[in-house]
């Protein structure tokens, strides 16, 4: 089967590099959770994480506007315990 993916449209406004929102993904009921995607040059993915090593994800101010994101959740067909959740911290 084809792997998942998970889209949505956002909007970055926080202090960099304080602020910063990514995505992850847990298979095991929420027991640990990794990261969604490397970074803005993560050939699975559009329009996704502008900050790099420990600030992986959004920050930043520089939209104007609602962003459509993407990316492929390989590995992730068959799974039939996943979660996902969107997650923001603010130094």
């Amino acid at each position: 089967s084809r792997d998942p993916v998970f889209s949505f449209y956002y909007w970055i406004n926080s202090i960099f590099p304080r602020g910063v929102g990514n995505v992850e993904y847990s298979i095991d009921f929420g027991n640990t959770w990794k990261t969604l995607g490397l970074n803005s040059r993560d050939p699975n993915s559009k329009n996704w994480y502008n900050g790099y090593f420990e600030n992986l994800g959004w920050t930043g101010s520089f939209q104007r506007n609602w962003t459509l994101g993407y990316h492929i959740l390989n590995g992730l067909a068959g799974e039939s315990n996943v979660l996902l959740r969107i997650k923001y911290r603010d130094n």
